[in-house]
């Protein structure tokens, strides 16, 4: 079943689009959940959360990319309850990656905000249509679904340092567009 008959299940109140998603992009957004919370249990009420926002948001939204939408839900869902679980240190794995990008915003709790508005997004979006198919790969699954250097590696057939010599570079490309566009302090 594709997006949109998805979307119209969900607009004419069908459980059956509940199903339709789990079958579609249950797996996905579960090991992006695992992925972000290291507990299976957590990850699948996370997911299981998610499917219950779409249920509640779809209608009045109606998504153009159903996966883009739905694993947003899941990312916030799961940040959420990272918060709640750790709610004075969050969890090792996703502060690597954050930490990662420390250098292009100024203080953390500026980069968590910019990173929700819609400026910050349409410039690193642009940033990111600007890069070959391969730097956009490695940043979005690095930066968008917390995998390890070593899976991204694996995934594209290149060496735990080129992706790691790459994500340097993009860091540093990715601050001097955010300088140029006046984003950070």
């Amino acid at each position: 079943m594709d997006d949109q008959q998805i979307i119209e299940l969900f607009w004419h109140r069908s459980e059956d689009a509940l199903a339709a998603m789990e079958q579609a992009y249950g797996t996905r957004a579960l090991k992006l959940a695992k992925q972000m919370l290291h507990s299976s249990r957590d990850a699948e009420e996370c997911v299981s959360d998610g499917l219950h926002a779409l249920w509640e948001q779809i209608p009045p939204e109606k998504p153009r990319h159903l996966w883009a939408y739905f694993s947003r839900v899941v990312r916030n869902i799961c940040a959420s309850r990272l918060d709640y679980l750790h709610a004075v240190k969050r969890d090792r794995g996703c502060e690597i990656c954050l930490s990662e990008l420390d250098d292009c915003f100024a203080v953390r709790q500026d980069a968590q905000t910019m990173l929700e508005s819609r400026q910050i997004s349409h410039v690193i979006n642009a940033f990111l249509d600007s890069q070959e198919e391969c730097n956009r790969i490695i940043f979005v699954r690095r930066y968008y679904y917390f995998d390890s250097c070593a899976d991204i590696a694996k995934r594209l057939g290149l060496s735990r340092g080129a992706v790691n010599t790459r994500l340097s570079r993009l860091r540093v490309q990715l601050r001097e567009q955010l300088e140029k566009e006046d984003i950070f302090v």
